[in-house]
C-alpha cells in the first residue's frame, strides 16, 4: 500500500482507513484537522475533486535492503606502498 500526506482545504472530506487492530473505519476529516496520511488512490481522488492539497512526499512501504559494501579508500596511496617490491 501505497501512502501518501494530504490536507484537506476547503469542507470535510469522509475518509476511509484501516485501523491498527485491521478494522475498516470512516471519519471527517477537516482543514482544522491538517496534515494526514491518506492511501494514495483515495488522495488523487481527493485532490482532483479541489476538496485537498498534496502535502511532502509518498510514503511506500519498506522494501528489504541489500547490505551495502565498503567503498574503496579515496586515496589508495597506501595500497601501493603495500605492493611495491624491493
Amino acid at each position: 500500500m501505497v501512502s501518501t500526506m494530504i490536507r484537506v482545504t476547503r469542507g470535510g472530506c469522509g475518509i476511509k482507513y484501516t485501523d491498527d487492530h485491521g478494522v475498516a473505519r470512516h471519519a471527517l476529516k477537516t482543514p482544522e484537522d491538517g496534515p494526514f496520511l491518506c492511501e494514495i488512490e483515495q488522495a488523487k481522488r481527493l485532490v482532483g475533486l479541489g476538496v485537498a492539497e498534496f502535502v511532502g512526499e509518498e510514503v511506500k512501504p519498506a522494501e528489504p535492503t541489500a547490505p551495502e559494501t565498503p567503498e574503496a579508500p579515496a586515496n589508495n596511496q597506501d595500497n601501493e606502498d603495500e605492493n611495491k617490491q624491493d
